[in-house]
């Protein structure tokens, strides 16, 4: 039995990718592989979608985007959804669209879609989530990352604060509450270094890695 691990270090799906060997393997099959990143409380997925295209090149691409968009808002509502823990609000909907970005990158070889939104936003429960999609020539490789914490909206009050103090560029001090929340940008990555290890910076710092290692040897063809 080979795994979807040793077909990525091989290359014989036409990518490779070597995960570090901190990382705790949890499950493993020929098109899919799960561990945890203990020290910085990742959850890593790695899949193989064989015979499945995605075409990142336009007109394509705008349908695409649109498509995620849409997707990110289904997801995090089907979560919002569910049950609250007992005791605890109903959470609140979004301050924020649930989709923080989208684009198409560029590898060291190859094209792919990197993908960063946020799951869960409630009281004790907030998740970003974070996937590298690269089309191959056999099929979709897909690298997927889940961030959660139980401490939500920690960057938003922090950042909150220091615009009441007058600490935020373009914010004067003496703004109203409501429309000071509209003007800031908390999810701006400018902010991340103040939050090193807020979820959203660790999303952000997964998709770079990702980015970087991923190797493409045989790239999907247009269609």
């Amino acid at each position: 039995h080979v795994g979807l691990l040793d077909r990525l270090a091989s290359g014989s799906l036409g990518v490779t990718l070597a995960m570090p060997s901190s990382l705790q393997i949890e499950q493993q099959a020929d098109d899919f592989a799960n561990l945890t990143d203990q020290e910085r409380a990742l959850g890593w997925y790695l899949f193989f979608y064989p015979g499945h295209r995605m075409d990142l090149e336009q007109p394509h691409y705008a349908t695409l985007e649109r498509d995620v968009r849409a997707h990110a808002v289904a997801l995090f509502e089907a979560m919002r959804r569910r049950p609250p823990p007992e005791g605890m609000p109903p959470p609140p909907e979004s301050p924020r669209h649930p989709l923080v970005s989208c684009e198409r990158v560029e590898l060291m070889t190859g094209v792919g879609l990197s993908v960063i939104h946020r799951m869960a936003y409630a009281p004790t429960n907030e998740i970003v989530m974070g996937h590298l999609l690269v089309p191959l020539r056999q099929g979709l490789f897909e690298a997927r990352w889940i961030a959660p914490t139980k401490q939500t909206g920690m960057r938003e009050s922090v950042l909150f604060a220091k615009a009441m103090a007058g600490g935020i560029e373009g914010i004067a001090a003496d703004t109203e509450p409501e429309e000071m929340m509209k003007l800031l940008t908390p999810d701006d990555s400018k902010y991340d270094e103040l939050f090193p290890d807020n979820v959203l910076t660790k999303a952000r710092r997964a998709a770079a890695w990702s980015r970087e290692q991923v190797r493409v040897t045989q790239p999907g063809i247009p269609i």
